[in-house]
């Protein structure tokens, strides 16, 4: 067997208590975790960005493809049971170097492994490094734990990093040379030095993923600050009054894919064929929303560089079973990951500012009254003014933002329905009205915020 063949001194067993392997072990993994965190935080301040670009593979390059992802699920299974096995037996801890080191042996002796890159074994023994640090992360934070588990050949390692990734160009393609597969094709090239290369299959095509270092944004040029408040209705509704209609996913092809699968013979042919007509269908859906959202986001940033979000808990929020498919379909946490980054690359930036109270207080004079979520039009009780809610909201996280980053908003258009309704001489000093509105949020906690660029949700 080929887990026997991986690490033969190895015996097979099953996890052992996490709460006894995090007391033992886990000191060396929160350490090492930690010194990772502050590496990667110091990469994203940077400007990398990742390019995806579909590949052109031959029939015989799909087929080395497959042995090699087949190899890489193989290793991530084995290198699991030895660290499982070494420590019920002799309760001593395998890092990733010394499964490197077993790694080289292996490669020694076994020609099937000597066909295909190092740098490919490797990355998923670097993965499940980096799995078990995060399940030491999790424990000591009392969260849900998430033992790294075993991979099936269905959902085995689908994907594997190239080492020192030479691009060339041969006519009008472009080649990236990897041992044991061949030349990859690829059209285009995007701009920048390419860091890292990683080869990624999924049900519907293989691409390359270039990690790129760009040049560092420009300065913000003139545009006006602009206030986001999301919802479900609206996916997004911003305080210059305009706004954008909530998503939903077209389940109906899925559904019914899923009740062909259930009825396909296990083990058959025909449910083999089944089962991947339907990751091909959730592919599609994937594709499609993700590349909607990065429309809406591109088209935000285009107009604004300055932007105000609710700072959401959204693990919070998708416990009400009643809402949850719903908000996980409106993909907050990504949207406001992408407009965080794209701001960055701008020269703009994203402040979160906190949600509460933001749909009940009026946004011209800051006075709070109940506001049932039946009721979609905020009638102020204090200064009259009129104006939708969902943009309401959206102009005191704008507000909100202002009074912690210092954001000039005076010649922020406010929104028609706001001009109209304002009873005369009321005041337009909103951001000062505001900065009481945000208590324990100060300066410091924006430069915070502003720093860790970490997505919501």
């Amino acid at each position: 067997m080929i887990l026997r063949r991986l690490f033969p001194h190895q015996p097979f067993q099953v996890p052992l208590n996490v709460h006894t392997l995090m007391k033992n072990l886990g000191l060396t993994y929160l350490l090492t975790h930690n010194i990772a965190v502050m590496f990667w935080s110091c990469i994203i301040q940077g400007m990398l960005r990742t390019r995806v670009q579909p590949v052109h593979l031959k029939p015989s390059q799909h087929r080395r493809l497959d042995d090699l992802l087949h190899q890489l699920t193989d290793l991530w299974n084995g290198a699991l049971e030895e660290r499982i096995g070494a420590y019920r037996r002799a309760g001593e801890t395998i890092s990733y170097y010394d499964q490197r080191k077993s790694l080289t042996i292996i490669r020694g002796e076994d020609e099937s492994f000597r066909r295909f890159s190092v740098h490919a074994q490797r990355s998923p023994l670097h993965r499940l490094d980096r799995a078990f640090k995060a399940f030491f992360r999790r424990v000591q934070a009392g969260e849900k734990p998430g033992f790294p588990r075993f991979k099936s050949r269905h959902r085995g390692v689908h994907s594997f990093e190239v080492g020192n990734p030479t691009i060339r160009r041969k006519g009008k393609r472009y080649t990236l040379s990897v041992k044991g597969i061949g030349d990859i094709r690829f059209a285009t090239m995007p701009g920048g030095v390419v860091r890292q290369a990683r080869i990624v299959r999924t049900s519907l095509r293989t691409s390359v993923h270039l990690v790129m270092e760009l040049p560092d944004g420009a300065a913000a040029g003139a545009s006006t600050p602009v206030g986001i408040d999301v919802g479900i209705n609206r996916r997004v509704a911003l305080s210059t009054g305009a706004s954008y209609p909530g998503v939903r996913v077209d389940r109906r092809r899925i559904r019914r894919m899923q009740k062909l699968l259930s009825r396909a013979r296990k083990g058959s042919n025909a449910r083999t064929k089944k089962r991947g007509r339907l990751a091909k269908a959730h592919e599609r859906v994937r594709m499609a929303e993700r590349n909607a959202l990065h429309r809406l986001t591109t088209a935000i940033v285009r107009q604004h560089r300055r932007i105000a979000v609710e700072d959401l808990r959204i693990p919070n929020m998708v416990r009400n079973r009643h809402l949850s498919k719903r908000i996980h379909e409106q993909q907050w946490g990504r949207l406001v990951q992408q407009l965080t980054y794209k701001a960055a690359s701008a020269g703009g930036e994203v402040v979160r500012v906190d949600p509460k109270r933001t749909s009940m207080a009026c946004s011209d004079c800051g006075h709070v009254q109940p506001m049932p979520l039946c009721v979609r039009e905020f009638r102020c009780g204090n200064c009259g003014l009129s104006l939708d809610r969902d943009v309401n909201a959206a102009a005191n996280i704008l507000n909100r933002a202002s009074a912690v980053a210092g954001w000039d908003i005076a010649a922020a258009p406010a929104p028609e329905t706001v001009a109209a309704a304002r009873r005369p001489g009321a005041s337009g000093d909103r951001a000062y009205r505001h900065a009481a509105a945000v208590a324990g949020q100060d300066a410091e906690t924006h430069i915070g915020l502003q720093d860790s660029h970490q997505a919501v949700g």
